[in-house]
């Protein structure tokens, strides 16, 4: 439930000069975190899942290229 409240005090469900001023209403005496929306977690998985993924065809890359330096200077002291 959501009511818009005014500077002056006045109040309504459609009530709204100068902007909205939400609040939550509860029933009880035990409030509710507030929590992260589904689909907010889902894109930041899929973020984290994209970083990583860089880095390790990063790690490939450089290992990869590492190997290859490694034997350049191997073939280096074989012909000398």
């Amino acid at each position: 439930m959501c009511y818009h409240f005014g500077e002056d005090g006045a109040s309504g469900a459609n009530w709204n000069p100068y902007g909205d001023f939400q609040i939550k209403v509860e029933k009880g005496t035990m409030p509710t975190d507030w929590t992260i929306a589904p689909e907010d977690i889902d894109s930041t998985i899929a973020t984290a899942q994209s970083t990583a993924d860089d880095a390790i065809g990063r790690i490939t890359t450089t290992n990869t290229q590492v190997a290859q330096n490694t034997s350049d200077i191997s073939q280096l002291k074989i012909d000398k």
